[in-house]
């Protein structure tokens, strides 16, 4: 699946000056077991075994440009969080769609009392 989205990529000239791309590195390290998990916990959702995703929390350093050679590995990071946020929202719709199941079988109170008090 592709991605309307394109990565913005440094250019080779301010690849050095932006920082160690060990820290881009670890970054798409993060995003990309992120988007695996999404993936995994959605596909689970759609067979009614799903759990709670772990929580993510950007980093706090500022990397600067993406360096241009790791341009392919994260657009298809961007890819696989297209993929996971298409398999989230089928498992949503999936949900709702029981839950409105489950709601028309629950009985519905009537608006006419069935007992009139009398005495009271």
């Amino acid at each position: 699946m592709g991605s309307d989205t394109a990565v913005a990529v440094a250019g080779d000239d301010q690849v050095e000056a932006s920082g160690p791309a060990d820290g881009w590195d670890a970054a798409l390290d993060a995003l990309e077991m992120a988007a695996a998990q999404a993936q995994a916990l959605a596909l689970a959702g759609l067979a009614g075994e799903a759990t709670s995703p772990a929580v993510w929390a950007p980093g706090s350093e500022d990397l600067g440009p993406l360096p241009a050679r790791l341009a392919a590995r994260a657009q298809q990071i961007l890819d696989a969080q297209a993929e996971a946020a298409q398999l989230v929202a089928e498992a949503s719709a999936l949900s709702r769609r029981h839950l409105e199941t489950v709601a028309a079988l629950r009985p519905h109170p009537s608006g006419t009392p069935v007992y009139l008090d009398v005495e009271g």
